[in-house]
């Protein structure tokens, strides 16, 4: 037969401390550079918009444009989340999404406007290859069509009289798919994930169309 457990023993000796855990993630923003450099502006503000009046300094500082540039520089000291491509962070804000109901090409640009950046325009054969590379391993899925290996995203350029042309109306790199382009302005980038084995490319729709995600440059 068992016999009555016993009460519970005293606690042993303290075990010796174990080694340094490893070096935790860097803080998304530097403060201590960010607070310098309002210092800086401000500074820079009071001596540009300031006025003796009887003795007294007037300061006329130009708040909006104090205000843009510390957006400025906290987006310059954030750490790209996407790929790095010539001192730009290019990222897809969704990397998972419904299939359609996105409010097309404005509703896009919107998107990457709250983060203080815009839609990408693609200049160069590299540069595309680099994005789509970018794009095809970060996309995770189409929630609601979770079988599909592709994304389709909105390009800030646009198609008009012919030919593609900038957000800025200068030159883009363009690589369309099949028959495309056709007459419509907008600009949509098909990429497929590293499983995708069909033809992807670039093609005209409607600005209105409310398939693409939005896809951002900073």
């Amino acid at each position: 037969m068992q016999g009555v457990k016993g009460g519970r023993g005293e606690r042993g000796l303290q075990g010796p401390e174990g080694p340094p855990g490893p070096v935790g993630t860097q803080p998304l923003l530097n403060s201590t550079q960010i607070d310098n450099r309002m210092r800086e502006i401000i500074n820079v503000s009071l001596a540009s918009f300031s006025e003796i009046h009887g003795g007294r300094i007037t300061a006329l500082l130009n708040w909006n444009r104090i205000d843009n540039r510390i957006r400025e520089i906290i987006n310059e000291q954030r750490i790209c989340t996407g790929v790095v491509y010539r001192d730009h962070c290019y990222w897809l804000p969704w990397i998972a999404a419904t299939v359609d109901g996105h409010g097309g090409k404005s509703a896009a640009a919107n998107v990457c406007r709250s983060y203080g950046a815009t839609l990408v325009d693609i200049e160069t054969e590299e540069q595309y290859d680099v994005l789509y590379k970018y794009i095809g391993k970060a996309w995770l899925m189409y929630v609601d069509h979770p079988t599909l290996d592709f994304v389709y995203v909105w390009l800030a350029s646009s198609f008009r009289n012919g030919n593609a042309v900038s957000s800025t109306g200068g030159s883009v790199y363009t690589r369309w798919y099949g028959r495309y382009p056709n007459n419509y302005p907008g600009i949509r980038w098909f990429v497929g994930k590293p499983t995708f084995s069909g033809t992807t490319g670039m093609l005209t729709i409607t600005e209105s169309h409310s398939s693409p995600l939005p896809f951002c440059r900073l």
